[in-house]
């Protein structure tokens, strides 16, 4: 229980201040026959988008880096290939993250997870997909495209000099894969005018990247367990933050925090307020529990937790020394710098 409590106060004091995670960079090398888009999209909006020169040739390896969002739930990349409907379409290509890599002729997590043919050149080969087309192609978060199961793929060696044109530096692994290769949908044929779209999960490729530590203005406080101390008298309060309100009750005080001094990093942290403690109370009744998923950041660093359950309420307090008699020796708190005035009434009183 002692253990819950300490764990909880640290959250509540941590969680005063939450920033997000910041968006990821993708970066992509990509040839393709003969022009490509790549777009990132998310539950139905293309967020980004990089198309090939109008005066592209499929063995000009274009370079190219992307921003994700900061949610990666239902982001996808997706490559769009289209062709002249002449010879056999297709890509070869690498994009990379600060998660891992995809590139052509990978297998399981390093492969793209899928491929479709999608919907004929509408507007004919020069011209680059509509927002709505690349919407339409774009597989599902499953991994099936718009119009059923995703073929397999199959590979052939990555086309004349394009071979020559990657470099360790456009993989994480610091050297070309030996498996990359040209790769199409199985069971289009060699030719066709039509889209083919090869798409993986944001995720496979970059996770948020976490914010530095900041410095949150503000005291620091250190916090001691209380052995004994008086339960109040049943009064029923109404609390609300940022999860929401409840009716609670509370019980007896578990802690004490102190405002404290810090030095972190060479650098020193002094106390601002030095009268204003913490008095931490628990329920004397239960709590309903809670389920929010919040990242904190402070000068420790980020972090991403979960809370689960109310356990403590802190208020804003006063704190006087007493001797073995419970007199006041102190009046106020002054840190490492005691003062001992003359001696006050007794202030201290038991509650029933």
């Amino acid at each position: 229980m002692r253990k819950q409590i300490v764990s909880s106060l640290l959250a509540t004091a941590l969680m005063t201040v939450s920033t997000s995670a910041m968006a990821a960079q993708i970066d992509g090398a990509v040839n393709a026959d003969n022009r490509f888009t790549v777009a990132i999209t998310q539950n139905g909006n293309v967020l980004s988008r990089y198309d090939s020169p109008s005066n592209y040739t499929w063995k000009n390896t274009q370079r190219f880096s992307m921003n994700t969002p900061e949610d990666l739930r239902q982001c996808r990349v997706n490559v769009i290939v289209w062709g002249d409907n002449r010879t056999r379409e297709g890509f070869a290509g690498v994009l990379k993250g600060n998660n891992g890599q995809i590139y052509s002729g990978g297998s399981g997590s390093s492969g793209f997870a899928s491929a479709t043919q999608s919907s004929s050149l509408s507007g004919g080969f020069s011209s680059l997909p509509t927002t709505g087309e690349i919407i339409a192609m774009t597989p599902a978060p499953s991994g099936t495209g718009p119009t059923g199961a995703a073929p397999s793929i199959i590979t052939a060696p990555v086309w004349g000099a394009a071979a020559g044109y990657y470099l360790g530096s456009d993989f994480n692994t610091g050297s070309v894969p030996t498996d990359m290769a040209w790769v199409k949908p199985q069971g289009t044929g060699n030719t066709t005018d039509k889209h083919w779209v090869f798409s993986s999960p944001c995720g496979d490729l970059v996770k948020p990247e976490m914010p530095d530590p900041i410095d949150v203005p503000g005291d620091h406080f250190q916090c001691y367990m209380i052995e004994k101390g008086d339960k109040l008298k049943p009064e029923t309060l109404y609390i609300e933050d940022q999860f929401g309100g409840s009716k609670a009750v509370l019980g007896r005080p578990v802690m004490l925090c102190n405002p404290s001094a810090k030095q972190h990093n060479r650098k020193k942290y002094g106390v601002r307020n030095e009268k204003r403690h913490l008095v931490c109370y628990n329920y004397a009744n239960k709590q309903e529990r809670v389920s929010e998923s919040v990242m904190i950041n402070n000068q420790m660093g980020p972090d991403k937790i979960v809370v689960r359950k109310r356990e403590t309420f802190c208020v804003p307090s006063l704190k006087y020394h007493l001797d073995k008699e419970g007199n006041v020796i102190q009046t106020e708190d002054k840190g490492d710098d005691r003062v001992k005035p003359r001696r006050p009434r007794n202030i201290y009183q038991r509650r029933n």
